[in-house]
């Protein structure tokens, strides 16, 4: 990453990561963060050992997962000192070409946050399923006292108490938008992990199940994050990136 005076805190929440936390770590290491804030929820794994051994400027904070996804980002959000956040999830990445753009993005004086496609990869590491395009997620926003984390489950992001749209005017004011960049692509690589592992995911998606649905967004099965090869949209993945 292109060295700025502008300081970069990236955000995590992790609970029981060990099988990716390593390789998570030495990928956002290529950003040379001002920090990283992570939140453990509990892990009974290694992943403390783990996050503790990485070289990374590294602030952990352990507090048990409650019932609230919103909660833990907001404690992560609130120990933040950098002038802009980063969240990329354990089990995500970001494409190459994130290291020499999201530097210059930093430095965008109208842009309130940035919203970037995400991929999911398809289990055999070529190829991805889902639209071409991804679904937009808003990963790169302002530390701002204003903005803050909203729903237990799927959380939003708001400026204000208004959720922040891609490329829609929602602040008050110096700046104006949420920008789209469709160049930067994130790589979501859960549903990679174990069969043991994307059934424990399961299980504890489960105890959002009713404020999901309060939502309109349901949530399946314990085994419903193993995927059925017959019945995905599989496409290669050097299409998309």
């Amino acid at each position: 990453m292109a060295k700025t005076h502008i300081r970069l805190s990236i955000l995590l929440l992790v609970l029981n990561e060990a099988e990716l936390i390593g390789q998570w770590l030495n990928h956002i290491a290529h950003f040379n963060p001002f920090e990283v804030i992570i939140v453990d929820g509990g892990s009974t794994d290694t992943t403390i050992d783990i996050i503790k051994s990485h070289p990374l400027p590294i602030k952990l904070i352990e507090h048990k997962m409650g019932n609230s996804f919103s909660e833990q980002r907001n404690i992560a959000k609130q120990a933040c000192q950098g002038d802009w956040i980063l969240q990329i999830d354990a089990d995500e990445t970001l494409t190459e070409n994130a290291f020499r753009l999201i530097p210059l993005l930093l430095t965008d004086k109208w842009a309130v946050a940035f919203t970037f496609p995400r991929i999911n990869i398809f289990p055999d590491n070529e190829h991805f399923f889902g639209h071409p395009n991804g679904d937009l997620q808003l990963r790169l926003f302002r530390n701002l006292p204003e903005i803050e984390y909203v729903n237990a489950v799927h959380e939003q992001i708001t400026y204000r108490g208004e959720i922040i749209y891609p490329g829609i005017t929602r602040t008050k004011g110096l700046w104006k938008w949420c920008r789209i960049k469709k160049e930067i692509k994130i790589l979501h690589y859960g549903y990679i992990k174990s069969r043991e592992g994307l059934i424990e995911r399961g299980k504890r998606w489960q105890k959002f199940k009713k404020a999901s649905h309060e939502r309109g967004i349901e949530i399946g099965d314990e085994d419903s994050f193993i995927l059925d090869q017959k019945k995905l949209n599989i496409r290669p993945l050097n299409a998309i990136i």
